[in-house]
């Protein structure tokens, strides 16, 4: 898995722990369990009133609700470097929704007393913050895409809004969610996503590179994604 240098640098490129002393980064290296979820395994389920605090060391996860059927809703992704769970664990409260592994993912697992002690410091309570926020935003945003009419809106929504958590849309291209997930939380087939991606490309907004894309023009995918 990870030897422990590794795992203090892949700790310190944490969104939650980027500006945390190397005494809290060795504190969670030693406390932390790291797993590796194979795709489609559960990493957490909602009701679960000991819930962890994930931080993705690679891959991705997909957080996700029931609706009155059972049916799984996708609501959000967290890639790497992002983390899944503060939000429950602020509240005292159980997890609201299950969290699975949409492609091979190894996550540090940190119990909930860890958690609370580390939210209390001031540098990881600032980044906390600023997580939180970009949460509520991604709420909203994923609210406001179910109601654009279009597909190739709502599908272009949902590839801004992921790529927008921890990549320079200019840079390297980057592995989105499959194409199941992003029908799913767009409401629409996964023929449908396919046949978007590749207007996309026909178009020069975005280049495929296997499962990877690169986004080419950036305005124009966002001025699609906003409807």
């Amino acid at each position: 898995m990870y030897n422990k240098e590794e795992l203090r640098v892949r700790l310190s490129e944490q969104t939650l722990l980027a500006r945390a002393d190397e005494n809290t980064i060795e504190r969670v290296a030693n406390s932390a369990r790291i797993v590796r979820y194979k795709k489609g395994v559960y990493v957490s389920f909602e009701g679960d009133a000991e819930s962890p605090l994930l931080l993705v060391l690679s891959g991705q996860l997909r957080v996700s609700g029931l609706s009155a059927q059972g049916d799984e809703t996708p609501i959000s992704t967290v890639s790497a470097g992002a983390c899944a769970g503060a939000d429950s664990i602020i509240l005292n409260a159980p997890s609201s929704v299950n969290v699975i592994a949409n492609r091979e993912s190894t996550v540090a697992v940190i119990g909930r007393t860890l958690a609370r002690q580390l939210f209390c410091e001031p540098q990881i309570s600032l980044a906390l913050n600023s997580l939180l926020a970009s949460l509520v935003s991604r709420l909203v945003h994923c609210q406001t895409r179910r109601e654009l009419p279009r597909a190739a809106a709502r599908v272009a929504a949902i590839i801004i809004e992921e790529l927008d958590q921890s990549y320079d849309l200019n840079a390297a291209p980057v592995e989105p969610p499959g194409h199941a997930t992003i029908a799913a939380m767009a409401k629409v087939s996964r023929e449908t996503v396919s046949r978007v991606l590749s207007s996309l490309e026909l178009r020069g907004l975005i280049a495929k590179e296997g499962r990877r894309i690169r986004v080419l023009d950036n305005n124009a995918l966002r001025a699609l994604g906003n409807g």
